[in-house]
């Protein structure tokens, strides 16, 4: 073999060699990252009832990401439940929740509006006496 394609066959299997070690570089990096890095995802919940307590415990079971995953209550999350106004507030926070209008959100602005009457001892009382009722109800 000639000098020339001595040199050939030393910068080829070097090339490859160096190839090889990015490649698995590049899968070492993918399968780290992809353990450490939590994809997007969305979540659909429904009838939370003011039960703040127990939407919180849920959301740790999901392993709710606010950076990362997307909400969508579908309707009655307040009332019922022993903590509605907070229940609301807390969703309210979170970047990613969007709601849709159950039948206990539009019994609470038909409240709000006067529509409807209410008894003095409403379980949403505590929703129409907040200070932020006006940004809850809008």
């Amino acid at each position: 073999m000639n000098e020339w394609m001595q040199q050939y066959w030393t910068f080829y299997h070097a090339g490859v060699f160096i190839f090889l070690i990015a490649g698995l570089a590049l899968i070492f990096r993918f399968l780290i990252l992809r353990k450490k890095k939590k994809q997007m995802s969305t979540y659909v919940i429904g009838d939370v009832h003011g039960c703040l307590d127990e939407l919180k415990l849920l959301l740790d079971k999901i392993k709710f990401c606010q950076k990362l995953d997307t909400l969508y209550f579908v309707g009655d999350i307040i009332n019922r439940g022993k903590d509605s106004l907070n229940t609301i507030q807390f969703i309210r926070s979170l970047s990613n929740a969007h709601v849709v209008l159950g039948n206990h959100e539009l019994h609470l602005l038909a409240l709000a509006e006067k529509v409807i009457t209410r008894p003095v001892d409403h379980p949403l009382q505590e929703i129409l006496n907040a200070k932020n009722k006006i940004d809850i109800i809008e």
